[in-house]
This record gives structure tokens, sequence and C-alpha cells, in this order.
């Protein structure tokens, strides 16, 4: 049995809610932990370090921010609608290629905290529109703002998103 998308969404947002926990009541870990530590020093990125008092402010920024996607993410795993899938998939795929894009091409404002956290978010955006039966068709007629998301319904047969067959 197929796993739908928004399954895949549900299990995003809980390991996001995991990542984000790990963010704001031990920071260290994520920032000065032995993964990033050697992510950083494998791809020749810088380590961020452990959290100092001039680097918290910049700390809660980012809390906040992963908070707000949270909310979109959360979301998303509540709603049946594709379009709220696709719309997950597209931001996850978003952030994975501009962090990728930012660690390959400045480096100096890369880190390998960015790279580890760019890497799962590439595999949900992947496995959102595969469960879903999403294409890049899909995913460019969302930033255009295009109202016809298909997926894919449990017999194979491509549907748009107001849930008839296409070709019918």
């Amino acid at each position: 049995m197929a796993r739908s998308s928004q399954q895949v969404v549900f299990t995003n947002a809980v390991v996001s809610t995991i990542v984000w926990l790990v963010q704001v009541f031990a920071p260290n870990l994520l920032y000065d932990g032995h993964i990033s530590k050697w992510v950083s020093r494998t791809a020749g990125l810088r380590h961020p370090g452990a959290l100092t008092p001039e680097r918290e402010p910049m700390h809660g920024v980012l809390a906040c921010f992963h908070l707000a996607i949270l909310v979109h993410i959360w979301s998303s795993a509540l709603s049946s609608r594709p379009h709220a899938h696709v719309g997950t998939a597209l931001m996850e795929l978003t952030y994975a290629l501009s962090a990728g894009i930012m660690c390959a091409f400045f480096p100096k404002y890369g880190s390998g905290v960015a790279l580890f956290g760019a890497v799962p978010n590439f595999l949900f955006a992947v496995a959102i529109c595969r469960a879903g039966g999403f294409g890049v068709g899909d995913l460019v007629a969302m930033l255009r703002g295009d109202v016809a998301v298909s997926s894919v319904d449990s017999s194979g047969r491509r549907k748009d998103s107001k849930n008839s067959v296409k070709g019918e």
C-alpha cells in the first residue's frame, strides 16, 4: 500500500518539530554537536560552534523563523488538499536548494549545520512528490499561482485538484 503525500508531510512535521525542540532547548547539540562538526570538516565549511551571548539574538531569530515554517508544515499535514502538500514540497525544495547553493558558492556564509539541514529537506520534498504523484509541472504551477495541481489516485490514474479523473 502506497503512502499518501499527507502521511509524508505529517512525518516531516513530526521530525521538524523534534529538530525545533532541540534547537530551542538544547541548541549546542545542534550547533556544536559531533555531527555538525563532522559535516563542517568533511565539506570544508565553517563550523558555527557553541552558542555564545553574541550569537543568541540570531539564534532567537532562527528559532522564530523555524517556528513559522512549522506552522505551514503542520497546516499542510492536517490538510487533505494536494495544494497544501505541493506547497510544502516546494518550500522544502526551495530551502534545500538555497542552502546547498549558499554552501557551494558562498562557503564563507554556509555552514555544516545548513548543509546538514538541507539534505533531509530535499529528501522530504522528493518523498512528498513521489507519494502524491506530483511532478515538476505541479511545482512550477504552484509558483505561477495556478490552481490545477494534479495527483495520483489509488489506482495510479492522474487526478486534478477537483478530484475528477482527467480524460473522463
